[in-house]
C-alpha cells in the first residue's frame, strides 16, 4: 500500500508539472465509467451501487487517476461510510462519491482544489495536497468538471464527464 501511495503521489506531481508547463496531454476514447468505478473499488474499497454501463469520452489512464484520487481522499479525510455510484443525465455522466464526513467551512470549499492544500490539519502525513487539484484539472482537461457539496449528512464529490451516446459506443 505504501508503494502504491508513493507511485500515486509521483504521478500527481508529474501531472501538475506538465499542466504548469502547458504540456499535459489527454487523449479521449470511449470508457465505461461504471466498470472503472468497480475496478477502483476492488483495489481500494468502498461500497458501489450496481448499475448499467455508462459510456463517457475520457482518457482511461487519467480517468482511473481521478477516481483513485477521489476514493483516496474519501478514505483519508471523510467519514467511514464511503459510497459510489454512476448516473447519466441528458448530456453528461456523473460519478458521485459520498461519505459521512463533516462539511467543509465555506471558505475551504474552493481552496481544496488548489495545489498543495490539505484538509484535516497536519495529522494526514501521507498526503501532499494534490489529489483533488489533479482530479479537477484532469476532469476539466477531459471536457468535464469536479465539484464538492455537502447535503447536511454527506460530503459529496461529483465528477461530470461528456456522455457518449449508445450509437457511438457501438461503433468503437
Amino acid at each position: 500500500a505504501e508503494t502504491r501511495d508513493v507511485v500515486d503521489i509521483v504521478e500527481d506531481l508529474l501531472v501538475t508539472a506538465r499542466a504548469e508547463a502547458g504540456q499535459l496531454q489527454v487523449t479521449t476514447e470511449p470508457c465505461d465509467l461504471t466498470a472503472e468505478m468497480h475496478r477502483i473499488a476492488e483495489l481500494m474499497g468502498g461500497d458501489v451501487a450496481a448499475g448499467r454501463a455508462v459510456w463517457v469520452s475520457a482518457d482511461p489512464v487519467r480517468l482511473r487517476q481521478v477516481l483513485r484520487n477521489l476514493l483516496s481522499n474519501a478514505h483519508r479525510h471523510g467519514g467511514p461510510n464511503v459510497r459510489m455510484d454512476v448516473a447519466a443525465n441528458a448530456d453528461s455522466a456523473v460519478f458521485a462519491i459520498r461519505d459521512n464526513g463533516e462539511a467543509l467551512p465555506d471558505e475551504e470549499r474552493d481552496r481544496i482544489f488548489m495545489p498543495y492544500q490539505r484538509s484535516g490539519g497536519e495529522s494526514v502525513v501521507e498526503s501532499v495536497g494534490l489529489g483533488l487539484h489533479v482530479a479537477r484539472l484532469l476532469a476539466r482537461k477531459m471536457g468535464g468538471d469536479l465539484t464538492y457539496d455537502h447535503d447536511g449528512t454527506d460530503t459529496l464529490f461529483r465528477l461530470h464527464l461528456p456522455l457518449l451516446d449508445e450509437a457511438a459506443t457501438e461503433r468503437s
